[in-house]
């Protein structure tokens, strides 16, 4: 348990431990270190891209249900039909998705 809560990895009684603390606290460990968190980082700017593009679509297709609604668009298969002439990338599943949860709020 000693070991473990040594901040100094000089003062560390077990050798293998020792070593491997001495290596990534004194050596090579900091560039290392260092490379992991910047990819951690890379990565997690990149998910947190794609999470605003889907959320900004997401709000997108909400708004144009609605949209439509206020023009009289109530069938769900009319509205499906739009969305997918105006979103054509979006899949049928997101779109069916975003509807029941436009509903389900305005219900």
């Amino acid at each position: 348990m000693h070991d473990f809560a040594c901040s100094n990895p000089h003062e560390m009684y077990n050798s293998e431990l020792k070593q491997t603390a001495i290596k990534y606290k004194e050596q090579d460990g900091v560039a290392t270190m260092c490379e992991i968190l910047d990819e951690m980082r890379a990565e997690s700017e990149e998910k947190g891209r794609i999470e605003g593009r889907e959320e900004g679509r997401k709000e997108g297709v909400i708004v144009y249900i609605e949209t439509l609604i206020d023009f009289g668009i109530h069938e769900d298969s009319e509205i499906l039909r739009k969305v997918a002439e105006k979103f054509p990338n979006l899949l049928p599943e997101k779109a069916i998705d975003y509807l029941a949860e436009y509903k389900q709020s305005h219900s």
